[in-house]
């Protein structure tokens, strides 16, 4: 069992409650200790009540060198790559576009740093040469991506979606950064699905850049929960063969069987019960079950 204070002086960082990511490293380094003792990573799945923080345990893994597939979670238009991709094609169709651009900057794309991203803001993004006071490296990047941006614009007009994105993965060397990353399989295969959501459009649709984002914009925002229509699902990569922990919520779970069962955010707060976790006189924990079919709870110990 692991304990995570729910009061205690934990720093959070914007992606969950500073206890929720003490709790998630607490269990990544011990799912990091079972697989080093032997168990395979898809022999191991980590289920949550909700899919709210899946993305804390996600990460927490990732820096334990723990191989992960997301199972639901916050949804598909909300992966970094994804979003990546998408502010490059947006930054292609309007380079005015200053949220998009600075996204492209900042990302493994170009690789600016947070105070290169400050100054070359401050300046205007439509400069015709980097400030002088950016370091060396910021510039040379910054070069960099003025060229092969450059050369990508000119091509909007001729190009079709999907071979914009290939273009602006080799170009950028996008594509090798991110199968660099923990994970970097199922990544990369998320940018795929995108071309292949954009093939998809232009059967239907014809090759029109602005149209596609149109109907990019409106699916993230089905996704985060205007509309109610059902979350577009991570890539799928390898199928059951992928050798990495799943992570689900215990819903999804229902029909599933795996070696070793990670129970994790019992920490949420119950909406009607208390008392989730029981700890015996002798040592013994257990969890309060409901009886199916009715709303009485199972005796978690004999005594």
């Amino acid at each position: 069992m692991i304990v995570a204070d729910k009061s205690g002086a934990w720093e959070g960082d914007g992606l969950a409650a500073g206890w929720r990511l003490a709790e998630a490293t607490a269990l990544a380094r011990r799912v990091r200790e079972l697989i080093d003792a032997g168990a395979r990573p898809r022999e191991i799945v980590v289920l949550t009540r909700a899919t709210t923080d899946l993305r804390a345990y996600e990460r927490a893994l990732e820096d334990a060198a723990v191989p992960t597939y997301l199972i639901g979670g916050r949804g598909y238009w909300s992966h970094p790559q994804v979003v990546d991709t998408v502010a490059l094609l947006r930054a292609l169709a309007n380079p005015l576009d200053e949220e998009a651009l600075l996204t492209v900057l900042a990302s493994p794309m170009v690789g600016l740093s947070l105070a290169a991203l400050v100054t070359v803001a401050d300046a205007g993004l439509d400069a015709r040469e980097p400030p002088e006071d950016l370091p060396a490296t910021d510039r040379e990047r910054l070069l960099w991506f003025r060229g092969w941006f450059g050369a990508l614009r000119a091509e909007v007009a001729r190009r079709g979606v999907p071979d914009l994105i290939e273009r602006g993965l080799r170009a950028s060397d996008y594509d090798l950064a991110v199968l660099r990353m923990a994970g970097g399989q199922r990544r990369l295969a998320n940018i795929r699905k995108l071309m292949r959501l954009a093939r998809e459009h232009e059967a239907q649709a014809g090759p029109d850049l602005r149209g596609f984002l149109d109907t990019v914009a409106g699916l993230a925002v089905q996704e985060l929960g205007g509309g109610g229509d059902p979350r577009e699902s991570e890539a799928p990569v390898e199928g059951e063969a992928l050798d990495a922990v799943r992570l689900m919520t215990i819903h999804r779970s229902k029909g599933l069987e795996f070696e070793t069962v990670c129970v994790a955010d019992l920490g949420r707060g119950p909406a009607r019960y208390g008392r989730l976790v029981r700890v015996g006189a002798d040592g013994r924990l257990g969890i309060a079950l409901a009886r199916p079919g009715g709303s009485a709870a199972w005796r978690t110990f004999a005594s």
